[in-house]
C-alpha cells in the first residue's frame, strides 16, 4: 500500500480531524483515508 505524507498541514485541521476521530472512535488514519476515499469518490462526508 501506498504511503502518503503531506507537509504544512493546517494545524487547525489536524486538530479537527483528531477531535473527529475519537468521537466517531477511528484511528486518525481510518478517518483520514475515510474522507480521502468518500471525496475522490465524489461521496458526501
Amino acid at each position: 500500500m501506498a504511503m502518503l505524507s503531506i507537509k504544512d498541514f493546517p494545524d487547525d485541521v489536524y486538530k479537527s480531524l483528531k477531535i473527529r476521530a475519537v468521537k466517531e472512535g477511528k484511528t486518525l488514519r481510518d478517518l483520514t483515508i475515510e474522507i480521502l476515499t468518500k471525496a475522490v469518490k465524489g461521496k458526501e462526508v
